[in-house]
């Protein structure tokens, strides 16, 4: 794609300056070799040649360099008010969910860092739901409990579109242990399409979502279970998406290692 624009771009910006000069110098070559065998009309004619392909010559490229001029103002204002919304969106984003970070932390009383924690795995989840990938997309955190060969992950909190996701994954289940072998890895994983990946055992056309992305949620050796992201088409989740899933999985596990 790249490759293909080059050449038609060096050629939009080479004929306007190139036709008319040549053009132009054509016209005037002429008329000094010519013109005194030409009627008056003829060299009236040359003159008009010449004087038009002259003004061409300076009014094509200057169009084209104002067009230029325009595309790129477009495109600066575009960026500027794109950084714009991002920075607002960070900050809308981010400074809450810290900030109730530092209360678990700060908090003093068992029975208050309980409240805050369970406040900041409902924010983590919403947070993710409407930040990271398209409308519509869904946030769950599970909870890790019971132990090997019989561990499993318990919905907690899940923020997004209304179908409610599914309540428990186990270590037996073909998903639960892929949610198992993420958490053992204190890893990320993201599932472009779910219908064409190798899950274990997963069934075609099985899952009303066609991507999703499953982070561990940890701290040091801690885990306290996995945070998930899943959209209704293939493709709706991308690795930029990934990593933003990662921040809020460990921005959760800062807050739920505070004891």
């Amino acid at each position: 794609m790249g490759g293909g624009s080059g050449p038609s771009v060096r050629r939009a910006w080479w004929w306007p300056i190139a036709l008319p000069t040549g053009l132009t110098g054509a016209a005037w070559l002429i008329q000094v070799l010519v013109s005194e065998d030409l009627p008056g009309w003829g060299r009236a004619v040359l003159l008009v040649a010449g004087t038009l392909s002259a003004v061409l010559a300076f009014a094509l490229p200057t169009r084209q360099l104002a067009a230029a001029r325009r595309s790129r103002d477009a495109a600066e204002q575009l960026a500027s008010e794109a950084v714009a919304t991002y920075k607002v969106k960070v900050h809308d984003m981010l400074i809450p969910l810290s900030l109730t970070v530092g209360d678990a932390v700060g908090a003093h009383r068992a029975a208050e860092r309980h409240d805050v924690q369970q406040a900041l795995r409902q924010m983590a989840v919403a947070f993710a739901a409407e930040n990271v990938g398209p409308e519509r997309s869904r946030a769950c955190y599970y909870q890790l409990g019971g132990s090997a060969p019989r561990r499993h992950v318990d919905l907690k909190n899940w923020h997004g579109r209304h179908k409610v996701p599914r309540r428990s994954f186990a270590e037996q289940s073909p998903r639960g242990a892929l949610v198992m072998d993420i958490i053992a890895a204190r890893d990320a994983r993201l599932v472009e399409n779910v219908d064409e990946a190798d899950l274990g055992g997963w069934s075609p056309g099985a899952s009303e979502y066609k991507t999703f992305i499953c982070a561990a949620v940890f701290a040091g050796r801690r885990v306290f279970g996995i945070l998930t992201v899943d959209s209704l088409r293939p493709g709706d989740l991308t690795e930029d998406d990934l990593d933003m899933a990662r921040l809020f999985a460990q921005l959760l596990a800062i807050g739920l290692a505070a004891d």
